[in-house]
């Protein structure tokens, strides 16, 4: 955020006039009484003058202020919208989930679109839409997208698109709940940390813990996360970086028969997850769908 203008220095304020300018003239020349002109003269009243003053900028907030006004703002919000892309990629093979949330928090419905493209070793791809509805009455998914036919959404969906059905529903994005703010970066910068598991669900890797529950079980740390601010103090964006935390002082630990810790941590390394908030109180289209209509 750029730091506010210097207000200009007060002016000096102007003081009474200098003087009233004298010397009546005196009359010239003789008069029938003879008598003589004569000449008054006035002082100079000092100037007065103020002492100009400058008003200081305010300090930038700390990091947990400036979190906590962001997150309350939009666990406030009638509504909200915010997109995430989460990323593994490798040599040119891994996989990509796209995903376009939708809150509407005065009706306790929430809309996930979302698109996973994965890339193997052999140069074949697949990709899988859907759509993941969740209201009061239960989550329902529609996969592919538009193909018309709803199913109850299973763990492994909700896990796989990182969203918990039996929370509240509000404008703060589920997988944000755990993150503790550190640093100021500047800028409008923070950075801070987030629990493995929240931030698998933004980086994308939601997928591992939903197919292994040994690795489900046995993981726990936390990702280095930095986030960005308007100029309004509302959230802007989100990185979550693997590779930031597993550098140095490894902050993730956690394995599996499928997946060692060694394995894990080298696919933390080329993991990535972007949030970028779209709206806030504004109007979100999202239509319930005929499984959790009220009948």
């Amino acid at each position: 955020m750029a730091p506010r203008p210097r207000r200009s220095p007060v002016p000096a304020r102007a003081g009474s006039l200098a003087a009233i300018l004298s010397a009546v003239l005196a009359v010239t020349g003789c008069t029938a009484g003879g008598g003589a002109g004569t000449t008054s003269t006035a002082t100079r009243t000092p100037t007065s003058t103020v002492a100009p003053t400058t008003i200081a900028d305010p300090p930038p907030p700390d990091p947990v202020t400036r979190w906590v006004s962001a997150a309350t703002t939009l666990k406030a919000a009638t509504s909200a919208s915010y997109t995430i892309t989460g990323s593994y990629v490798l040599d040119g093979v891994g996989s990509t989930l796209d995903r376009d949330f939708r809150v509407d928090a005065a009706r306790q419905v929430l809309q996930v679109d979302f698109d996973a493209r994965n890339q193997d070793s052999d140069g074949s791809s697949s990709h899988v839409s859907g759509r993941l509805v969740v209201t009061p009455r239960g989550a329902v998914v529609q996969r592919p997208r538009g193909s018309g036919g709803w199913r109850k959404a299973t763990s492994h969906d909700l896990t796989l698109v990182g969203v918990d059905a039996k929370a509240r529903i509000t404008g703060l994005p589920s997988m944000l709940e755990s993150f503790e703010a550190t640093s100021d970066l500047g800028l409008g910068e923070i950075s801070g940390s987030l629990d493995v598991r929240e931030g698998f669900d933004v980086t994308g890797l939601g997928f591992l813990l939903a197919d292994d529950a040994e690795l489900r079980d046995s993981i726990g740390g936390i990702l280095y996360t930095k986030m960005t601010f308007a100029d309004d103090g509302a959230l802007d964006t989100v990185d979550v970086d693997g590779s930031d935390s597993t550098i140095g002082d490894v902050t993730v630990g956690g394995s599996s028969k499928q997946l060692p810790e060694e394995q894990l941590l080298s696919i933390l390394t080329f993991t990535q997850g972007h949030l970028v908030v779209t709206g806030i109180d504004r109007p979100v289209d999202i239509e319930v769908p005929p499984p959790l209509r009220a009948t």
